[in-house]
């Protein structure tokens, strides 16, 4: 998962296209011995102080979201298929997001709700570098930020498993383990919440930019400041709204990488409450990858769960079920 969820993910697929797993979040500008190491090499350890956020763009700060507003995200499946220019299909993908069973309507109002989102996909070119990875994140929708999460690579035989935890707004601690090599434990701070890739989409599901905003990104150990447009409408598609972005890379401490490449980028939801991604179209050498949303699977039966209850309620008012209850009525689940 590398560019944007689906942008942080989708099109690090197909390994063949681009270099090896980025440089990861070292703080200082690299030397000439650090050049000459591989892009995977171990990262330097950051400042005991942290530098500022980047000034070119203020990231969002925790926000505080009302439970009544956040739409109601059903367990939701969707598949895609990643293709590059005229070598067709190079990878497939799906992300899955669930809510927490803790976190179902009838307590809502009293727990914060928390989304389970899982992201797995492989891809390889011409059946060479074939690359499995597979992100688990843990978003807290009423923050709209990660708690925590892990990333797991496998390829070449080798396997690559980096955990985060964000346990207060931008202070993030790191294990990665990887096959033939000890252990890694670090930690760094930022002055804004970082967002693993799939807790980013999510991010931007349930709160479209009406700005232009920035967003900090941490995908494994690699960090991205993401530049993100506000949405609008799609001229060829009135039922699609566009975002426009781009990635930068950046070391922990904020300062440019100039080792790892930039990238720009074109997302399209759907202009309804749930925003779905549909397509993700991202320029790259001389063509250009794709993301195309090919299945779509739901499971939203809790509003009529809430239905029935409330009904049952109007019947018996002194259930257990019933006291307290003073949600408004559930609404039916809205397609696509």
């Amino acid at each position: 998962m590398g560019y944007l969820s689906l942008v942080f993910w989708l099109t690090r697929l197909p390994c063949a296209l681009e270099a090896s797993d980025p440089v990861g979040p070292v703080d200082a500008q690299p030397s000439d011995a650090a050049r000459s190491e591989p892009a995977d090499a171990t990262p330097q350890p950051p400042p005991a102080v942290p530098a500022p956020a980047p000034a070119r763009g203020a990231s969002p700060a925790p926000v505080a979201v009302a439970a009544a507003v956040l739409p109601w995200l059903p367990r939701e499946r969707a598949s895609y298929r990643v293709t590059y220019g005229i070598m067709g299909q190079v990878a497939e993908a799906t992300l899955t997001f669930t809510q927490d069973a803790g976190t179902a309507p009838a307590a809502r109002a009293a727990v914060p709700p928390l989304i389970r989102a899982v992201g797995a996909g492989n891809g390889a070119v011409l059946g060479f570098g074939k690359t499995d990875k597979r992100i688990e994140s843990e978003f807290d929708a009423r923050t709209l930020a990660s708690r925590r999460w892990t990333n797991r690579r496998l390829s070449d035989g080798k396997t690559t498993f980096d955990t985060g935890e964000q346990p207060k707004s931008g202070s993030v601690s790191l294990l990665r383990k990887r096959t033939g090599e000890p252990d890694l434990a670090e930690t760094f701070s930022r002055t804004a919440p970082v967002l693993d890739p799939l807790s980013f989409l999510l991010r931007l599901r349930m709160a479209l930019p009406e700005a232009p905003t920035t967003y900090e990104i941490l995908d494994g150990r690699a960090l991205w400041l993401a530049e993100i447009s506000a949405a609008r409408p799609d001229p060829d598609n009135s039922g699609l709204l566009r975002l426009d972005g781009k990635v930068d890379p950046i070391y922990w401490s904020g300062g440019p990488d100039k080792e790892r490449s930039s990238r720009s980028f074109a997302l399209y939801v759907t202009r309804d409450r749930l925003h779905t991604p549909v397509r993700l179209v991202v320029p790259f050498g001389m063509g250009e990858v794709r993301a195309e949303m090919v299945r779509l699977e739901r499971s939203d039966t809790e509003w009529l769960k809430e239905l029935v209850g409330r009904l049952l309620c109007g019947v018996c008012p002194g259930h257990r079920v019933c006291r307290g209850t003073s949600r408004p009525w559930p609404r039916a689940p809205i397609s696509p």
